[in-house]
């Protein structure tokens, strides 16, 4: 009597988001930084609550001007002043905290790239290895702490940036209308700066990976293979090629280094505009108001 018929089921546990065998890219990195979503909700939190304490020293300043030197009310610059002492303290403490989550996400989303790049490493065919250098996949290796600072650094910068603007941007309209609209115009033509070099910059920037990524390939070949350039006496072949490495990365570096000093150069004027353009046009709003005030 045959029971089996020859048909097996295989039953395996649900893969994770963070699979060791998922391809090293942009998704991959947004679900690795999804598994941090309560250390983040954290961090906005108190970047929000930073943003509303920013508000409070412009406000106090005219409250100062407005009340206490017009009218010479010592009790409310004590009030004042201890609003002050209170909010410098909170602000302290919250900014601590915010800066411990940060490091503890920044170690976390570390440890875990560090693993999944190695494991894939591990799994990689042997036809890899023989077609790319030992020190360009050692420079690319190397560079991971890049990715990480970006998750960690900029990117969550300009998030943290992102919600201060939300929280400020309505206050100086209330503040006043003209020099809020005067401050946004300078910030678009900024924008509108950078986004014209971007993809110049990006070119020139792969230039310079392409070279220092050579450059890192002949230097591990070298240290890796010392012991054949020593037999053989390939010392002045060796030098030749790294001095030619050498030159090709210095000139990457220098045609980036030329283009991204002109955006630079082009926001600076627009940065001191923004910035004492607005206080001059505020003096003369100032004066030109009726009251001597301006609410």
């Amino acid at each position: 009597l045959q029971v089996w018929s020859g048909e097996a089921i295989l039953l395996r546990a649900a893969r994770s988001y963070i699979a060791a065998d998922a391809p090293f890219t942009f998704a991959w990195l947004v679900d690795l930084v999804r598994l941090e979503s309560r250390p983040l909700r954290d961090i906005g939190i108190a970047s929000f609550t930073l943003s509303i304490l920013t508000i409070l020293p412009p406000l106090i300043v005219m409250t100062v001007v407005n009340k206490v030197l017009q009218f010479s009310s010592v009790s409310t610059l004590v009030l004042l002043s201890a609003v002050i002492a209170v909010v410098f303290a909170y602000e302290t403490l919250l900014g601590h905290a915010r800066r411990l989550i940060i490091n503890v996400v920044g170690a976390r989303l570390d440890t875990k790239l560090h693993l999944h790049v190695f494991g894939r490493l591990l799994r990689l065919p042997l036809d890899y290895f023989e077609r790319h250098p030992a020190g360009e996949t050692m420079y690319h290796l190397a560079q991971i702490y890049r990715i990480r600072e970006f998750l960690t650094g900029k990117l969550l910068s300009t998030f943290l940036d992102l919600i201060t603007l939300c929280v400020l941007i309505p206050v100086i309209f209330y503040i006043n209308a003209t020099l809020a609209w005067m401050v946004l115009a300078c910030a678009v033509v900024i924008m509108a700066i950078i986004f014209a070099f971007l993809a110049p910059l990006r070119r020139r920037y792969q230039s310079v990976v392409d070279a220092e990524t050579w450059k890192a390939a002949a230097l591990g070949e070298t240290v890796v293979g010392i012991k054949t350039v020593k037999a053989l006496g390939l010392e002045p072949q060796r030098k030749a090629l790294w001095d030619e490495r050498v030159a090709d990365a210095g000139k990457a570096r220098l045609a980036f280094g030329q283009l991204a000093n002109w955006p630079q150069t082009l926001v600076t004027p627009i940065e001191r505009v923004m910035v004492l353009g607005t206080m001059l046009i505020g003096a003369y709003l100032a004066m030109s108001d009726g009251s001597g005030y301006m609410v």
